[in-house]
């Protein structure tokens, strides 16, 4: 490079309104603030002393301007600068083991830890090859967590700078027994004290605690007294479901306000939703999005996916996984996780518990023996408060099994549902896909029936939950699958329910008479399944069907919930869980594929986005599904609203006058607008085009409505 005559730090704007030297010195105040609230080591500190000082260098060049839209990169300038400055040896004699780390980390710093290959020059190439994977294997594999851990503080602090947040400061969560009581009971109403002191046991458990109890004794809304006592600096909830992160944060903000936020895939769209698109609210959107999507608020409710996908050491990983330093874990219904995600997530946990100084709580209402013993040997210090015992005292459900004996389908009971709505009753109708809920409904659909299903776009998802909750009290006919086994919180007065595995139908009867105890009358009818003939693809195996019918005639009549939760842990075996997760361990070579020293060596950046990772790995139900966005032209004439608004939010998108950051929020608002569908609807079918980088798709075979779904064609004929 031509020698340069550079700007003076001191004048020269690094950021709108900004000199380097200002910008430096608040990335310098962060990145302290950050490494003592994380107890970061002093080498590890002294390591990205020079990286704060120099990684901007290159803004120096007087060819870069803060102003122009097309300025030219800095990372590489920055390394030149140093050198015509005669800072190289300098940074060489001081730095003598981490000298081409450093300069690495210099190069990289607005991008993920992979090769450095955009360079003309040969020495900087020499930064991607085998010198500096020998530094780091020559280093402790704690030691190379903490660099990257460090790293991502140093990213964190120059990104709250470029936003002008020079003063933000990391807390730690604050949870006293007040804080729970107002969980527990808003208003200020008498708790059952009973119950209370049973829950206040959570603050005696230790940092590896496991907490199985009957449903409707209150886990999530008593978990934080887990943390009673506890030093942590941050705490994390891990919730399956988008919908029970929802619940859950509308309790708890309310009790914490101003310390608590959530994150999953879909929340930047609710956040989009709420701010205008001039240049300005655009700026302000990116920067709420950047505090949420990087878990900065003390107490972050979000979803297992997110953990996975830090430790996976995807994309720019190392500015979120630090966050789960000392950090305290909530996880929230365990048995619902299939094979996939439970090995990788205990793998993690194995590996890290010790390192970060997690305290950790796994929850779930249906615990086999098996999976507890399963992840025992991943946690043995693991404590196990088993409540389940409560069980024994309920008979909240009375099932009849003469429907499923006598070989009637939901479809034959459809005078039952009525008459049951009739006399004032809120009914609960569950199938096992979605054909049959959407063919169910249309039968129903005189009486008004919430309808709902895997197949709504989140926007409108959101809509119809908002009716449920605003219908809780209110007798009618709520319509659906499998969503109400894992994402509400609702209790009906009686369900009608097809055939399913009995961990299924254990969650399916988990939604009946949810805050009683006893019933003297049946409220619950077990169906035959409905297949559509000629239909190759069922969610269940024929195995767990034919042993689950068993059981329930075995059972019947039922003395008590327990009996239920004695046949699971018969059903669920631990030689043949702990096989098929060794079976699970082995098929995803996780250790070779993400952690072996020619792959991340727990440090450099695994090459698998985050959209190909979900797809491949982080599948929450073992069916495979993917998300679409569907052209306008497959809406349906009557949600035509909806297909204005898609089809003016993508000519936005697409309008090249718009701003980066007026982009990013309108892409954000399209997010809202995606639907999961099966995988094998899109074997084989052209996509139409990548709309920054979400899959737009047309059929003619289906079709999108606001009422029904996304649905093939001939299930809006209602032929059963």
């Amino acid at each position: 490079m031509e020698f340069i005559k550079w700007d003076d730090p001191n004048t020269k704007k690094s950021h709108p309104g900004k000199p380097l030297r200002v910008h430096l010195d608040e990335v310098e105040d962060l990145f302290d603030r950050f490494s003592k609230f994380y107890s970061m080591k002093q080498w590890s500190k002294d390591l990205i002393r020079p990286i704060i000082l120099h990684h901007d260098d290159g803004k120096l060049n007087p060819a870069w301007d803060v102003n122009n839209k097309w300025r030219p990169p800095h990372s590489e300038p920055s390394i030149e600068y140093m050198r015509q400055k005669n800072l190289l040896n300098r940074l060489e004699a001081e730095n003598r083991k981490f000298y081409h780390l450093i300069l690495y980390l210099i190069l990289k710093h607005h991008s993920p830890l992979t090769d450095y290959t955009g360079s003309k020059s040969d020495e900087l190439k020499l930064l991607c090859s085998d010198a500096i994977r020998d530094l780091l294997l020559s280093t402790e594999r704690d030691d190379r967590v903490e660099i990257a851990d460090a790293f991502g503080l140093f990213k964190l602090a120059d990104s709250l700078s470029a936003s002008n947040k020079g003063d933000f400061k990391p807390n730690k969560p604050h949870i006293t027994e007040n804080v729970v009581k107002k969980i527990l009971s808003p208003k200020d109403e008498p708790l059952d004290v009973a119950r209370w002191n049973e829950q206040r046991r959570l603050s005696s458990l230790p940092n590896i605690s496991l907490l199985t109890a009957y449903t409707g004794w209150g886990k999530t809304d008593t978990s934080p007294l887990f943390f009673c006592g506890k030093d942590v600096n941050k705490i994390f909830y891990l919730f399956p479901t988008i919908t029970a992160i929802n619940k859950f944060y509308d309790k708890l903000n309310a009790s914490l306000r101003g310390t608590v936020d959530k994150y999953f895939y879909f929340y930047e769209f609710e956040m989009a939703s709420r701010f205008g698109e001039s240049e300005n609210e655009a700026q302000d959107f990116l920067f709420t999005s950047f505090i949420v999507s990087h878990f900065l608020k003390p107490i972050m409710i979000t979803t297992v996916d997110q953990f996975l996908l830090s430790f996976l050491q995807l994309g720019k990983y190392y500015s979120k996984r630090v966050m789960f330093r000392k950090s305290g874990l909530i996880i929230d219904e365990v048995h619902l996780l299939n094979l996939k995600i439970l090995t990788l997530l205990l793998h993690f946990l194995k590996t890290f518990s010790a390192l970060y100084d997690l305290k950790i709580l796994f929850m779930s209402a249906t615990f086999s023996e098996a999976l507890m013993r399963v992840i025992r040997d991943a946690m043995p210090n693991l404590r196990i408060m088993d409540l389940r015992r409560g069980y024994r005292s309920l008979s909240r459900i009375k099932y009849s099994t003469d429907p499923l004996n006598c070989r009637r389908t939901i479809f034959d009971e459809r005078d039952k549902i009525l008459a049951q709505l009739k006399s004032k009753k809120k009914v609960l109708v569950t199938v096992n896909t979605v054909s049959a809920a959407v063919s169910l409904a249309k039968e129903l659909e005189a009486q008004d029936p919430l309808l709902l299903h895997a197949r709504f776009m989140y926007t409108e998802r959101l809509k119809k939950e908002e009716t449920i909750e605003d219908r809780k009290n209110t007798p009618h006919i709520f319509v659906t699958t499998q969503v109400c086994e894992v994402s509400l919180d609702i209790s009906y007065d009686v369900l009608f329910t097809e055939l399913a595995p009995l961990p299924s139908l254990i969650q399916r009867f988990g939604r009946v008479n949810r805050r009683g105890r006893k019933t003297d009358e049946t409220n619950v009818w077990i169906c035959k399944e409905h297949r559509q003939v000629g239909s190759s693809r069922y969610p269940y195996e024929d195995e767990d069907l034919t042993e689950a019918e068993k059981i329930l005639n075995e059972l019947c009549p039922l003395e008590n919930e327990y009996e239920l939760i004695e046949k699971y842990n018969e059903v669920e075996n631990y030689e043949s869980l702990s096989k098929r997760m060794s079976d699970t361990e082995r098929e995803l070579d996780f250790e070779a594929l993400w952690e072996s020293d020619d792959r991340t060596a727990y440090f450099f950046t695994f090459k698998l986005d985050d959209e190909e990772a979900r797809k491949r790995l982080l599948q929450f139900r073992d069916e495979l599904t993917v998300s679409i966005l569907p052209s306008p032209d497959c809406i349906e004439e009557e949600s035509r609203g909806l297909r204005v608004k898609l089809e003016n939010l993508l000519k936005k998108l697409r309008d090249e006058k718009s701003s980066r950051s007026q982009r990013a929020l309108i892409f954000n608002r399209i997010k809202g607008y995606l639907v999961p569908v099966p995988l094998w609807w899109t074997v084989g079918l052209s996509q139409d085009s990548k709309t920054a980088g979400l899959p737009f798709v047309s059929f003619n075979n289906r079709l999108y409505t606001s009422k029904y779904g996304f649905v093939e064609i001939k299930e809006l004929l209602n032929v059963i």
